[in-house]
């Protein structure tokens, strides 16, 4: 994860990017980077195919930053920025669900949203979220003064902040048993009584 967060804060995309990199790295912690929240996120076969391509170049899972694509003819930035979105919007639970390029901005889930409605799309390791910041920052590298990159950039951030955990029971506490040897990460928010 220190490879991906030295890439991601070194592209200077400005407050918002940096808040975004931020904000995901501190999920990731919590995460503990895939071990608490491992798999892969849905939608993989419309992700734009810039990922695969370019994670098919390291061995062993490692991500060659350094190779990263360049998206260099607007036309390239547009149809990533647009596949992007599209991906992103597809992922999301239920009631962000909507008719716009983007995700519905709301965050909280509505009373009828049973469960942790954002499991499916907190991941971390590898495979997770680190690749939903890793292609906002490509698309930022040619288009971050892009409303649409803008918007997608705040959306990620404000929907990374309401993935983080509500409560911990913390090494030390009690457990059940009385013992303090079990962690324990509560995700679920109640959106009753806010």
């Amino acid at each position: 994860m220190t490879e991906a967060r030295e890439y991601l804060v070194g592209l200077d995309l400005g407050d918002e990017w940096k808040s975004c990199v931020d904000t995901w790295a501190k999920l990731e912690t919590m995460v503990e980077y895939g071990t608490k929240t491992k798999g892969v996120l849905s939608e993989a076969k419309t992700r734009p195919e810039e990922w695969s391509r370019w994670t098919s170049k390291g061995r062993g899972g490692v991500r060659l930053y350094n190779l990263s694509p360049e998206l260099v003819r607007p036309l390239d930035v547009d149809d990533f920025g647009a596949a992007f979105v599209k991906w992103w919007h597809r992922m999301q639970p239920p009631f962000r669900q909507g008719d716009g390029l983007l995700p519905v901005a709301t965050y909280l889930p509505t009373e009828n949203s049973a469960g942790d409605v954002w499991e499916r799309l907190r991941k971390g390791g590898p495979n997770g979220l680190v690749a939903v910041v890793t292609m906002l920052g490509w698309w930022g590298r040619k288009g971050s003064l892009d409303p649409g990159w803008i918007a997608a950039t705040t959306d990620i951030r404000r929907t990374l902040e309401e993935m983080m955990p509500v409560g911990a029971k913390r090494k030390g506490e009690a457990n059940d048993k009385g013992t303090g040897s079990q962690k324990r990460l509560v995700f679920f928010k109640s959106s009753v009584n806010r």
